[in-house]
């Protein structure tokens, strides 16, 4: 196996993850053993979740695919994200529980924050239609990890500390972080999780369906409601996974394949690309070398990411459709990059929180060209505030911060989410599968993708040019300014921008958006990225 920080070509096939070396290496020997793309990428998410100890991905979590077929060369979406409870009548009333300083205690909150988790019923549905091996196969490795034990480690440490008092409020989660003495582990020692790995092997033997409709859905439903939640077992055993047609749309003498409806993120991919081709990016200067440039993508890229907030400007304009469709169409680019560059946009402050999105990107292209592009994320900042372990599952609260969102999507309906996996076709052939994770995910997949479509870079190319970070909605005064890692910028880029943009760039290093991909080249060779910054075992393993 060939694998590095540093790019290195395979030309049969490639693994590439945000984090789990673990994981990743488990996802190759699937490969080996003739496994497909989906059964290599189903298998390195299930261990990253035991490697997390549920922390930042869970089984209990969701799960988005956009998929290559090389036999039928179509490509299709697989949307598992969370269902809204269908007896939760006043959503706006869930209490809160965000906090992304992690040197604060954490908040709690009750019940109610839990949804319909969709990880585990997406695992069986895209190996029923994309599996090669055998079920039992792909959690071999995730099982393993459990019953044999991983090191306890700085960052697992770090994150327990934040959530110590709420997970040891309850016996059941308490457990899973006390050792045979009755101590918490501490760095070093040999985390087990037997828990965990009999309800996997559950999961093995008698499908999704157990977490669904057996007696782990039951357990889960009991334990959520004597928190005060509103979840019901019907809500379990109706959760669908939905296989939709997946948005397509042209760039650049490329043809792009993203997450479909309802999800949102595809959405925003999409719009901002019809904007930068209306822009002509490709007949300008890199962004990162040219002040002008920069605050231009900048602008456009927070459009997308503040879309809720400027509805009220946009409805005022004639004939302009900004329902997720019309957001879609390249005549709609037109009218909204002239609005972009009058400055209309973002001078009003949003009443917003910050959204905490911790997750996980795998994508892998097998020996027959099949490419999975997924991410899959917990929804939540370390376990979530609710404290709730279900037989070695962590229970995660996406609802404590999404209060406008479930109650927009209506009761009993699925959650827009705005995770971007895609795959990018030239001439007729798939050349990249992409993911990304992280509060600027938004961001780094635009800047990612203009990098590889119009600098012509290879993925690890793309990830290494200077990051544009998320819209800081707590400065308004500053228009919403971009937070960058200006360390990565010539100091004259962006003085001259914030002179353009009225301050619109502020140093920020801690929440930069992840991207990772694989590309495909003219000679067959197939390049991965690593992610840059995130030091959790993340990289491409291809041989």
């Amino acid at each position: 196996m060939k694998t590095e920080k540093k790019a290195i070509p395979s030309n049969k096939a490639m693994v590439c993850g945000t984090t789990g070396a673990e994981a990743l290496n488990g996802g190759v020997t699937i490969l080996k053993k003739g496994g497909s793309a989906m059964d290599a990428a189903l298998s390195t998410a299930l261990s990253q979740i035991t490697l997390a100890a549920g922390s930042w991905v869970s089984y209990a979590g969701l799960m988005n695919i956009v998929y290559y077929d090389s036999e039928t060369g179509k490509v299709y979406n697989m949307n598992a994200s969370f269902n809204t409870v269908k007896n939760e009548k006043d959503p706006l009333s869930i209490p809160g529980s965000v906090s992304l300083d992690l040197t604060k205690k954490a908040p709690s909150s009750d019940g109610r924050s839990v949804l319909v988790p969709g990880f585990m019923a997406g695992v069986e549905s895209a190996h029923q239609k994309f599996g090669n091996l055998p079920f039992a196969d792909i959690f071999e490795n995730a099982i393993g990890l459990a019953e044999n034990g991983i090191e306890w480690n700085s960052g697992l440490q770090k994150q327990f500390n934040y959530r110590k008092e709420i997970l040891s409020r309850l016996p059941e989660t308490k457990a899973v972080f006390t050792k045979s003495d009755g101590t918490f582990y501490k760095i070093g020692d040999t985390f087990t999780q037997p828990e965990l790995a009999k309800t996997l092997k559950k999961v093995v033997k008698l499908g999704s369906n157990y977490m669904y409709n057996g007696d782990w859905a039951k357990k889960m439903v009991s334990v959520v409601q004597s928190e005060g939640g509103k979840l019901t077992l019907d809500d379990m055993k109706n959760y669908q996974v939905e296989w939709n047609e997946p948005l397509n749309q042209n760039y650049n003498n490329h043809e792009l394949f993203v997450h479909g409806l309802p999800a949102v993120g595809g959405v925003n991919t999409i719009e901002a690309l019809n904007l930068i081709e209306k822009a002509q990016f490709s007949k300008k200067p890199r962004y990162y070398e040219d002040p002008k440039v920069l605050k231009e993508l900048s602008d456009i890229i927070k459009f997308g990411e503040l879309f809720p907030y400027v509805k009220n400007v946009l409805n005022a304009i004639p004939n302009l459709d900004i329902s997720s469709e019309g957001r879609l169409k390249k005549e709609n680019a037109t009218v909204i990059y002239e609005i972009i560059k009058q400055g209309q946009l973002f001078g009003a402050s949003p009443e917003t929180k910050n959204t905490p999105k911790h997750s996980d990107a795998v994508v892998v292209i097998d020996e027959k060209g099949n490419i999975c592009a997924m991410t899959h994320s917990i929804n939540a900042v370390s376990w979530g505030g609710t404290g709730i372990f279900i037989d070695g599952v962590s229970i995660p609260d996406p609802a404590s911060f999404q209060q406008q969102e479930v109650a927009k999507a209506g009761a009993g309906k699925r959650l827009p989410d705005p995770t971007n996996p895609g795959i990018i076709f030239k001439d007729g052939k798939p050349i990249l599968g992409f993911a990304s994770i992280g509060a600027g995910l938004h961001a780094k997949t635009i800047t990612s993708l203009l990098a590889v479509m119009d600098y012509q870079m290879t993925p690890q190319e793309a990830i290494e040019i200077p990051n544009l970070g998320f819209v800081n909605f707590a400065k308004p005064q500053n228009g919403f300014p971009r937070t960058i890692d200006s360390t990565e910028f010539k100091l004259n880029v962006i003085d001259k921008a914030n002179e353009l943009s009225d301050g619109g760039f502020e140093h920020n290093t801690t929440m930069p958006g992840y991207w990772i991909g694989i590309k495909r080249d003219d000679a067959g060779n197939l390049h991965g990225s690593t992610v840059r910054k995130l030091n959790k075992g993340g990289r491409a393993v291809g041989y």
